[in-house]
């Protein structure tokens, strides 16, 4: 419970921020935003303590599990061609 507080509590303060501002106020929704991020920022502190010091773990899938169908995959790569131009300049700014 409280990794989905951490997550999308601040989430749930924007959406009320962003869709009620008018009626909430600036004030306000500067308030419930902030005060949300304080909470998700209090609410990771124990589950970061808890990895540093080793009591928690993280469990990390190197390989997917399962492979769909080779058929799939059987695109003509001339159909593919514009979306790899897209891909490999967004994958080469955060290189740069």
């Amino acid at each position: 419970m409280t990794i989905q507080l951490l997550v999308f509590l601040p989430l749930v303060a924007a959406i009320i921020a962003g869709f009620g501002n008018r009626m909430i106020g600036n004030f306000a929704a500067k308030f419930v935003t902030t005060g949300a991020l304080f909470v998700s920022f209090a609410l990771s502190w124990p589950i970061f303590l808890g990895f540093i010091d080793g009591s928690q773990t993280a469990l990390v899938q190197t390989k997917p599990t399962a492979r769909p169908p080779a058929a799939e995959y059987s695109t003509p790569a001339t159909d593919l061609s514009p979306c790899g131009l897209v891909i490999e300049t967004h994958q080469a700014v955060p290189l740069v």
